[in-house]
């Protein structure tokens, strides 16, 4: 016969099968104590054998709860393939570059087609639309991730943010440094630097409003001076830099994240 301890009181005889029915009900929880004859001390219900009885609640995190999760591999496919695309589309910035500043360089008072930095101009139209879209992707998986009651904004809001014309230059901020911000309080760990994301979007702005005022800039015979080329040529290495680099880390920490949520799950 057994005996248990709850509430600071102690109780028994009972068999053994009434402590598994406790157990199975929760009345008794893995820290109770219990005892029978012929033990030396007492022992938590979770080290004992009725800890086979105990079965944990279903858990639902209130982000699955409000959320369908986004898996590990959609933020890494979004992101891996944002880059390689990002890496394309600097090339072909330099490239279009190159071909304004000595192919097609028309003289003044000639006009010639130049199909040749059209067809570059439509593929990088092309790959932009479609970065953005694994922007917004990897946006939304993120910010599913994030529980409700601590996100400021539902996913779908903050990858619209991130990718709207013009409206982004605010946009970024929420979308990308909030990520961060409610990421690490949701984690209560510091798991990305938030300084670094306010400098990318900060970047961002810079790159935008100087790469307008380079095409501004350009000669009205369409041709690009070679001293315009230089700055745009060390603006795109560096914007595809600081881009790939923040993305990167940004997925990094948050495949960290994930896996925080995965263990905190697991021992509920």
């Amino acid at each position: 016969m057994w005996h248990y301890s709850k509430d600071g009181s102690q109780f028994g005889p009972v068999s053994g099968e009434e402590i598994s029915n406790l157990v199975r009900n929760r009345t008794l929880g893995v820290d109770n104590l219990v005892w029978k004859s012929g033990m030396s001390a007492w022992i938590r219900i979770g080290d004992s054998e009725f800890a086979a009885a105990f079965v944990p609640p279903q858990h639902t995190s209130p982000d699955t709860a409000f959320y369908p999760p986004s898996q590990p591999e959609t933020i890494v496919n979004a992101v891996n393939r944002f880059v390689i695309l990002y890496i394309i589309l600097s090339v072909l910035c330099v490239l279009s570059d190159i071909i304004d500043v000595g192919v097609f360089y028309n003289p003044p008072g000639e006009e010639e087609v130049n199909w040749v930095s059209f067809f570059v101009a439509v593929l990088m139209l092309g790959i932009g639309i479609f970065s953005l879209f694994l922007q917004y992707v990897f946006l939304v998986g993120c910010w599913r991730q994030i529980p409700p009651h601590i996100a400021r904004m539902t996913p779908e809001i903050a990858g619209c943010y991130a990718v709207i014309p013009f409206f982004s230059f605010y946009g970024w901020f929420p979308a990308f440094v909030g990520l961060v911000m409610d990421m690490n309080k949701a984690a209560q760990q510091y798991l990305f630097n938030p300084s670094f994301a306010v400098f990318t979007c900060i970047f961002w702005i810079f790159y935008e409003i100087i790469s307008l005022a380079l095409v501004m800039s350009v000669n009205d015979d369409g041709g690009m001076p070679p001293v315009i080329f230089g700055i745009s040529l060390i603006l795109n290495v560096a914007d595809c830099a600081v881009t790939c680099s923040f993305l990167i880390a940004l997925k990094e920490a948050m495949l960290r994240f994930m896996a925080i949520k995965r263990q905190a799950m697991d021992r509920e």
